[in-house]
């Protein structure tokens, strides 16, 4: 496997990708962070903070969607390798029927999750969940 995939080094606040563009390839990160960000109100918002062993990017290339977020090196060197569209689909292609659809589904959720914060519809949650419930007494 090591053969068909390269390796990339950015520094920090390098972006890796931005939102909206075409997707060519996945990321592991063999060293560094990354931050997965959206702008929302004018206002950056990191989404996540990834490390060693993560993967990203892979939403865009499993459902060719073009990027739905940026991802920006948060440390100041972020080594990944790149796993390239058609080697990530001969992985999918690998996976039997069921594995494959559930994938999908996956894929298909938060993409809907993404649209919902975008169009500003998300549910926001009342008050604090992990609160103990009240007493009624």
């Amino acid at each position: 496997m090591n053969t068909i995939l390269d390796r990339k080094t950015f520094y920090k606040d390098d972006y890796i990708f931005r939102e909206g563009d075409a997707a060519y390839a996945a990321y592991l990160i063999r060293a560094g962070k990354v931050h997965i960000m959206r702008f929302r109100d004018d206002e950056e918002v990191v989404l996540a903070t990834l490390g060693k062993g993560q993967l990203f990017g892979e939403l865009a290339l499993i459902d060719s969607a073009p990027r739905s977020a940026d991802a920006v090196a948060a440390s100041n060197s972020v080594e990944l390798v790149v796993v390239t569209e058609q080697s990530l689909r001969r992985k999918i292609n690998e996976l039997d029927d069921f594995m494959r659809a559930w994938f999908k589904m996956l894929t298909d959720r938060l993409r809907h999750m993404n649209e919902l914060v975008d169009a500003d519809k998300a549910v926001k949650p009342k008050g604090d969940r992990n609160a103990p419930p009240e007493d009624d007494a």
